[in-house]
C-alpha cells in the first residue's frame, strides 16, 4: 500500500483505552472524561483490525493509548498480534509510570520496543506539567520511569524517550540528553501540539534546540533508524 507520494505505508497505530493516570498539560483539558468501557474495541475486535491491516501490507504496529499499560490484559493482547501473520513488530508508546511492572511480561510477549514520554528529570515540573496535585503521595515519577527503562533495557527492549519541551522545561533538555550516555536510548524531542492547554504553552523549536545541542556537543549528523 502506498500514499500519493509513493511513499510504502507498513505502519499501523491503534489506541486501546483513551483512560490514563496522568493529565499531561499539553495533551488533554483539565475537564477531558474519558469514554466508558463499552465504547472501546474489545481485544478480537483489535486482532481483527490488525489482522484486517497486515492484509494490506502493514508490518508494524505501535499500540497507544491513553495510557496503555493500563488496559486489563494488555500482555496477552500484544501477544495475540504479534502472532498475526504478516506483522514483524509490535511497539507501544507509555508515559513509563507502571513499566517497571510490566516490561519483561511485555517483552514476553513479543513487544520489541516503547517510545517513553519523559518531559523531565525534576520530580517538581514533572508534577506541573503531569497536572499531579500531589508529590508524597505519587512519589518520585522521573525516578519510577527511569527505572522501569532499565527494566525495559534489561528485558531486552528497544527504548525511545520523547520529550515536549515547553516554557516550564525548556532548559531541560541536557539532563535528558545525557540519558543516551549511560543507556542504550534514542532521545527524542517532539512537537508541542496546539490542543487543550497547550494552546497556552510556547513550545521550543527544533532550530533552537539544534543550536544549542550542537554548541555543547558538536556538530550532529542526520542518520535514520
Amino acid at each position: 500500500m502506498k500514499d500519493s507520494y509513493g511513499r510504502e505505508i507498513d505502519y499501523f497505530r491503534i489506541a486501546v483505552t483513551d483512560k490514563c493516570n496522568l493529565r499531561c498539560i499539553y495533551c488533554r483539558p483539565e475537564d477531558g472524561e474519558c469514554p466508558e468501557n463499552k465504547d472501546i474495541l474489545g481485544d478480537d475486535e483489535i486482532v481483527m483490525i490488525c489482522r484486517a491491516a497486515a492484509g494490506t501490507g502493514i508490518r508494524n504496529i505501535r499500540i497507544t493509548g491513553g495510557e496503555p499499560l493500563m488496559r486489563a490484559g494488555i500482555p496477552q493482547l500484544i501477544r495475540r498480534i504479534a502472532n498475526i501473520d504478516g506483522i514483524q513488530k509490535v511497539s507501544m508508546t507509555t508515559n513509563g509510570v507502571l513499566l517497571k511492572e510490566h516490561a519483561e511480561e511485555l517483552a514476553e510477549a513479543g513487544l520489541a520496543g516503547v517510545n517513553v514520554s519523559l518531559d523531565t528529570l525534576d520530580a517538581g515540573k514533572y508534577a506541573e506539567i503531569a497536572g499531579i496535585r500531589c508529590l508524597k503521595d505519587c512519589d518520585d515519577l522521573p525516578g519510577r520511569i527511569l527505572s522501569g527503562i532499565d527494566t525495559a533495557l534489561a528485558a531486552g527492549l528497544l527504548v525511545k524517550t520523547n520529550t515536549v519541551l515547553t516554557d516550564i522545561n525548556r532548559d531541560d533538555w541536557v539532563e535528558l540528553v545525557r540519558l543516551a550516555e549511560n543507556r542504550k536510548i534514542f532521545v527524542r524531542f517532539i512537537e508541542l501540539m496546539p490542543i487543550g492547554k497547550g494552546r497556552e504553552l510556547t513550545g521550543i523549536p527544533n532550530t533552537e534546540l539544534i543550536k544549542r545541542i550542537e554548541a555543547k556537543y558538536g556538530k550532529m549528523d542526520k542518520i535514520r533508524v
